[in-house]
């Protein structure tokens, strides 16, 4: 899960979809089974690219990571 400004997530889309458009023309993933999921597996590592290539270009962002959190949350 992420947090960012409506802005950041636009210009972070763009990005996205310049890129997704060429790969969606150069491959065709499985209809069913787990590796249907391949734009999605794609998506993911696209996002870590966006979040590095921000890190160097805009340093005045702010990024947090926080870690994981496993439990029993139906009480909550």
């Amino acid at each position: 899960m992420f947090v960012m400004r409506a802005e950041l997530f636009a210009e972070y889309m763009t990005w996205w979809d310049a890129i997704m458009i060429k790969v969606a023309a150069a491959i065709t993933p499985p209809a069913e089974g787990y590796q249907s999921r391949t734009f999605g597996f794609i998506s993911e590592r696209i996002f870590t690219l966006w979040i590095e290539l921000q890190r160097k270009e805009r340093p005045e962002l702010r990024f947090i990571e926080l870690r994981l959190i496993f439990g029993n949350f139906t009480a909550i």
